[in-house]
């Protein structure tokens, strides 16, 4: 029976997640160092779709990361059950909502 990410693979999944968003911030300062004259071009380098896959990879990385690091500051500090259960259902909310809405902004992104 897997009750989800526990110990060592929440670990792993912290830090690989992390190594992709420290890479993917790096290539992202590159890219705005080498600014391009107009909004057309931004327009053509972020609705790449090389692009798209990376900053949604991005996105998923980011989200996965911060499930998994804010459950464990809820399971060190959050003692009593519905406290918990309820952040638990919170805190999905608000992380589905984000997950959507990214969702939204990508699609959005490749259909104009």
């Amino acid at each position: 029976m897997s009750r989800g990410l526990q110990g060592q693979q929440a670990w792993v999944v912290q830090r690989v997640t992390a190594i992709y968003l420290a890479a993917f911030v790096i290539l992202a300062v590159g890219a705005l160092l080498a600014v391009p004259a107009d909004a057309a071009s931004w327009r053509s380098l972020v609705g790449h779709p090389v692009s798209l896959v990376l900053i949604a990879f991005f996105y998923v990385a980011l989200l996965w990361h911060a499930w998994i690091g804010i459950r464990d500051v809820f399971v060190d500090y959050l003692h009593v059950f519905w406290i918990r259960l309820t952040a638990y259902i919170l805190l999905l909310l608000y992380l589905a909502g984000c997950g959507l809405w990214i969702a939204k902004v990508l699609i959005t992104t490749t259909l104009t």
